[in-house]
């Protein structure tokens, strides 16, 4: 789903990000990071800030869980 492989380094590095913060494993972390990313990118025209969108959804979907710090 991710079009070009500069987006797939962007998002990479907000996985990372969210695992760091999170102390969360990464197949936790990358799992809910696609989802929330397959969720919402259909609806996003410009994607210069998608990365940061997903990343937000992610750690409010972890709160939501009593996951993550």
């Amino acid at each position: 789903m991710i079009l070009n492989p500069n987006s797939a380094a962007q998002h990479d590095s907000a996985i990372q990000s969210l695992i760091e913060r999170t102390e969360l494993p990464r197949d936790t972390v990358a799992e809910l990071y696609r989802a929330e990313l397959e969720a919402i990118q259909p609806e996003v025209r410009i994607t210069q800030f998608l990365s940061l969108i997903v990343t937000r959804r992610v750690v409010h979907s972890l709160r939501e869980r009593g996951l993550g710090h």
